[in-house]
């Protein structure tokens, strides 16, 4: 497992941030310089309360989730890869196994571990958006329309997604 390392200059620039805008309240104030003080105080303590301060406890678990982490994804990298090998031969198999069915023509192979039957099915292609607006231009026969139409479609709603990505250096 690596040693995670903590960037402790975004540390810092937290705590600047924080100082700042501490110090721009107080020169910001047009009340009198007692009352000011006051408030300013009683702002900072609320706004204290509300900043979680990071404590050495705090910084060591985050960095022994950071290290757990990459290690687990190290581990996932690994038997992806070897996942992908299995599956690349499994095709190979497939192939030579149906190219030997179809050649003695075998429909069905029982063996101990199941049977083995080969198949011929018909599907329909994906749809591609050139496939999807030239049948919507053939269905209306106005170009005006069809394109209402597309713009109506791709109007969806847009979903916020939030997630942790590992940069490679």
């Amino acid at each position: 497992m690596g040693d995670f390392e903590f960037d402790v200059k975004s540390l810092d620039s937290y705590n600047k941030v924080d100082t700042d805008l501490k110090n721009q309240r107080k020169l910001g104030s047009s009340q009198p310089n007692g009352q000011a003080q006051r408030n300013t105080q009683e702002q900072d303590q609320d706004q204290e309360s509300d900043i979680k301060s990071l404590t050495a406890e705090e910084l060591q678990r985050f960095k022994e989730l950071a290290n757990k982490f990459f290690s687990l994804n190290e581990d996932i990298q690994k038997i992806e890869e070897v996942l992908r090998e299995r599956k690349k031969l499994k095709m190979d198999l497939t192939k030579k196994i149906l190219s030997f069915m179809a050649e003695y023509d075998i429909e069905d192979l029982n063996t101990n571990k199941g049977k083995l039957v080969y198949s011929v099915s018909n599907r329909k292609t994906g749809l591609s958006i050139a496939k999807l607006k030239k049948n919507i231009n053939n269905f209306f026969k106005n170009e005006e329309q069809s394109n209402n139409f597309l713009k109506f479609l791709d109007e969806r709603e847009v979903k916020e997604v939030v997630s942790l990505k590992l940069m490679k250096k």
